[in-house]
């Protein structure tokens, strides 16, 4: 027996702990008999004492770890399907589904950044999912070359800005801060614009809709204001968002889907 079918066995044993105090009690009395066995083998086998008993401890001891983290990890799944906010169900993505996630928003930058001929260290990438209270945030680890930690703290209304508009619209937004009329339509409102990189230039929100029509979140892609003074143009920005913005949009659904976010919608 592998650890990997050791590891399915306890899965299957803590979980029946968890709920069910018959299975509980069997489980003791398992541990009980084990116990019983290793009792006689030390009476009948004639290896020292001490060794039998530092090999029973061993064992026991990789039972139990492996017991409590499978129940912490059912613990976390509990709270998972218990939760009302997509943001919070996010936040508690298991670790494949968060390594897929971050290279889809590393490779989604770099193809932005190669297509508009952009310093790919100028380009970021971020999913915004809405809280219990409808506020839009980032998602936690959910983000690619961003570290102005304020900006992690966004919260942005339904409506508001880039983010808030492609949510509330359905439809993939492109916004470009003018030097003179700032960011138009997408102006958030004056407590929020303090929080954005000074250097922002343009946007781009691509809502990902689910198969009955809710957007699950949103998928960003942005730009700071180049070094050499290139930017894009908003026809270049508008031919990314119905190409490669959807294409991505796309993949990051179907990963999303893998983690049933659907569920919470039903």
């Amino acid at each position: 027996m592998n650890l990997e079918n050791l590891y399915k066995i306890l899965e299957v044993l803590a979980n029946g702990v968890a709920r069910d105090p018959v299975v509980a009690g069997a489980t003791l009395v398992l541990l009980a008999i084990i116990l019983a066995v290793v009792y006689l083998a030390i009476k009948t086998t004639p290896l020292p004492r001490a060794l039998w008993a530092l090999l029973a401890t061993g064992f026991l001891a990789v039972v139990f770890a492996l017991s409590f983290a499978v129940l912490v990890r059912d613990g976390d799944r509990d709270l998972r399907r218990k939760t009302t906010s997509l943001l919070q169900f996010l936040s508690h993505t298991p670790e494949d589904i968060q390594k897929e996630v971050t290279r889809l928003l590393v490779d989604y930058r770099k193809a932005v950044s190669k297509e508009l001929d952009l310093d790919p260290e100028r380009v970021r990438a971020n999913i915004f999912a809405p809280d219990e209270g409808g506020l839009l945030k980032i998602v936690p680890r959910f983000v690619s070359n961003m570290s102005l930690q304020r900006e992690l703290l966004l919260q942005i209304e339904p409506g508001y800005g880039c983010t808030g508009r492609a949510i509330d619209l359905k439809q993939w937004q492109v916004c470009i801060k003018d030097a003179e009329k700032g960011w138009g339509e997408a102006t958030l409102k004056q407590s929020t614009m303090v929080d954005i990189h000074q250097d922002l230039r343009w946007i781009v929100s691509t809502p990902v809709v689910g198969v009955k029509g809710q957007v699950w979140v949103v998928l960003n892609v942005d730009g700071l204001v180049e070094k050499e003074g290139k930017a894009p143009t908003r026809e270049s920005l508008e031919k990314l968002a119905d190409s490669a913005s959807k294409k991505y949009a796309a993949e990051l659904g179907k990963i999303l889907a893998k983690d049933k976010v659907g569920q919470l919608f039903e």
